[in-house]
C-alpha cells in the first residue's frame, strides 16, 4: 500500500509505547507504590471498563464532534498526559485516577484506521487489514524487549535512585513523536 507508510510507523509506534501498561504495570505500581494484587487488579478491572466505554459510545460521540482527525489527536493527547503523569504520579489515589485517562488513548486506532480506509478502494480494504494487524503485531514482540529491560535497568538494585516511571518516559516520548508524524501526515488527504 504505497504512501502508506508514515501513518503505518504512526500506528507502530502507538502500539509499541501503548503495550507498556500489560507489560510493567504490575511491575511499575508494586516498585512505586507497594501495591499489593488487590490493588493491581483493582486498577486493571478499572482500565477495562474505561477501555469498554471507549468503542462502545465515547468514540461516536467524538468523531461526531471532532471528527476522525480530531478524534485520533485526542486520543494520541491523552496517552501523552497520561504517560508523562504516570511517570511521575507520587501516590496511588492519583495513579488510580490515571487509569481512565489511559485507556482515553484507544479512540486514536479506530479514528486513524477509518481515516485510512477511506483513502482505500474497497478492493483494498483486506490489505489494509493485514497490513495494521502485522504493524501492531511487529510492535507487540518489540515492545516487551524494550519496556521490560528499561524498567529492570532502571530499578536495578545498583541504582543509587531507581526511577519505575522509566518505561513511561520511553512510551511519552514515542508517542510525541507519533503525534508529530501524524499531525503532519494527516494534514494531506489520506493516500488512495
Amino acid at each position: 500500500l504505497p504512501g502508506l507508510t508514515r501513518f503505518l510507523i504512526v500506528i507502530f509506534l502507538y502500539h509499541l509505547s501503548f503495550a507498556v501498561y500489560p507489560l510493567v504495570w504490575a511491575y511499575f505500581t508494586t516498585a512505586r507504590y507497594g501495591w499489593d494484587a488487590g490493588l493491581i487488579g483493582l486498577s486493571l478491572a478499572i482500565f477495562g471498563l474505561s477501555g469498554f466505554v471507549v468503542p462502545a459510545g465515547l468514540i461516536r460521540v467524538l468523531i461526531r464532534h471532532m471528527g476522525e482527525r480530531g478524534t485520533a489527536i485526542f486520543g494520541l493527547s491523552f496517552l501523552a498526559i497520561a504517560f508523562a503523569a504516570t511517570a511521575v504520579v507520587p501516590n496511588t489515589a492519583l495513579a488510580l485516577a490515571l487509569v481512565p485517562l489511559a485507556s482515553l488513548g484507544g479512540c486514536f486506532g479506530p479514528a486513524a484506521t477509518a481515516m485510512l480506509s477511506q483513502g482505500l478502494g474497497a478492493n483494498r480494504q483486506g490489505m489494509l487489514q493485514g497490513v495494521l494487524t502485522s504493524t501492531a503485531a511487529i510492535a507487540t514482540i518489540l515492545s516487551p524487549l524494550l519496556m521490560t529491560t528499561s524498567f529492570a535497568w532502571a530499578t536495578a538494585p545498583e541504582r543509587q535512585t531507581p526511577f519505575a516511571g522509566a518505561p513511561f518516559v520511553i512510551a511519552l516520548g514515542l508517542i510525541l513523536i507519533a503525534l508529530g508524524l501524524f499531525l503532519s501526515q494527516s494534514r494531506q488527504r489520506a493516500p488512495a
